[in-house]
């Protein structure tokens, strides 16, 4: 039986968008990119990411944000979510 080892949100950072995709690895090393969308490089934007993630991850794992750390229009986003202690 598959069993997932650990699932990532990928986020391309640009000054004004987040374009995300949640993927997952299982046991066997098979991915599964399953979900993507856009959201403003805000606050706003950022709430409603975390919105949209929680029905759709597997809460018993551990989730990992990795993103393009262009410039400086990452650190917005990893300042908040430090802030909600999401990483």
């Amino acid at each position: 039986m598959k069993q997932i080892l650990k699932q990532v949100l990928g986020i391309d950072v640009a000054q004004k968008e987040l374009v995300v995709t949640l993927g997952k690895m299982y046991n066997d090393f098979t991915l599964d990119l399953y979900a993507y969308k856009v959201f403003k490089n805000n606050k706003i934007g950022f709430a409603a990411l975390l919105k949209w993630l929680d029905p759709i991850i597997n809460k018993e794992i551990k989730l990992q944000f990795v993103m393009e750390a262009t410039g400086v229009y990452h650190q917005k986003f990893a300042y908040y979510l430090d802030k909600k202690n999401v990483i």
